[in-house]
């Protein structure tokens, strides 16, 4: 099942997408070169851009009809320059649960996933 249906989407002349799908739980990364869009489908992905041309749907519902805000709470979108918050490296790890209002991580679980990153 896709988490993300876009249908015949245009953006200026930045971007044209005739269908794509993107598929719950999974970690997709975007590449092409500079200037091919990639930004723009993330903004668009996360309701910081709407397109010219064509419908998003997220969970099955069109996203424009989705409020922004809770769509940004379950959508993650890390930038190019990522943001570095005052504080230590666990502060900014946590930061997300701050942000999302749930309880933060034990330091154990920190570690795990430290782990998991650095093996690749």
């Amino acid at each position: 099942m896709a988490i993300f249906k876009l249908e015949k989407i245009k953006v200026n002349d930045i971007l044209a997408i005739k269908d794509m799908e993107i598929g719950t739980n999974k970690v997709t990364c975007i590449t092409g070169q500079s200037g091919s869009g990639k930004s723009t489908l993330l903004r668009l992905l996360n309701r910081l851009d709407d397109p010219d041309e064509g419908k998003i749907y997220f969970d099955q519902k069109p996203i424009h009809a989705i409020n922004p805000l809770l769509l940004r709470s379950q959508v993650v979108m890390v930038p190019q320059t990522p943001v570095i918050f005052d504080g230590t490296i666990r502060d900014n790890l946590q930061i997300g649960c701050t942000f999302s209002r749930i309880k933060p991580v034990d330091d154990q679980r920190l570690k795990k996933n430290a782990r998991k990153v650095k093996s690749g």
